[in-house]
């Protein structure tokens, strides 16, 4: 086409070399909005990991500059969690990691991580690891 003689070749040159890039913008929007939400979910698991106690939505949304209840969809599609499980299951492996490398009782984990209190603690960490109460998790820790 680009060697043709025929006296409309300049035009339908370009009309061609315009659907060219055309096509090569959409695939690359097609591309970008599937990555997009990725990003997004692995900046809310980050921003969670970073932080020793638990985060709330509004937080989350304000550091990510989005609306929260749109986020936590987006988490949901690709972890297969809730934010609100994902983040206890993170508090319960830190409350782990301190009952295993530190002198504490359950009290002081709970007010470490930022529970309200000791049995909303231990109704979480039940919840997670299927042992009742902490106290039980830190007597099989010491026997074994």
């Amino acid at each position: 086409m680009f060697q043709s003689s025929h006296p409309m070749r300049p035009m339908l040159t370009s009309m061609h070399t315009h659907q060219f890039f055309l096509e090569l913008y959409l695939e690359n929007i097609e591309k970008f909005a599937e990555k997009k939400p990725n990003r997004m979910v692995t900046r809310m698991i980050d921003y969670i990991d970073d932080t020793k106690y638990k985060v709330s939505s509004q937080a989350i949304a304000d550091h990510l500059g989005m609306n929260y209840a749109y986020l936590s969809t987006l988490f949901k599609q690709y972890t297969g969690k809730s934010v609100t499980q994902y983040q206890n299951e993170k508090m319960i492996e830190n409350a782990i990691h301190l009952f295993q490398n530190e002198n504490v009782n359950v009290s002081e984990v709970s007010e470490h991580l930022g529970f309200s209190n000791p049995f909303y603690f231990s109704r979480v960490f039940k919840k997670v690891t299927g042992l009742s109460p902490p106290s039980v998790y830190i007597q099989q820790l010491y026997r074994n």
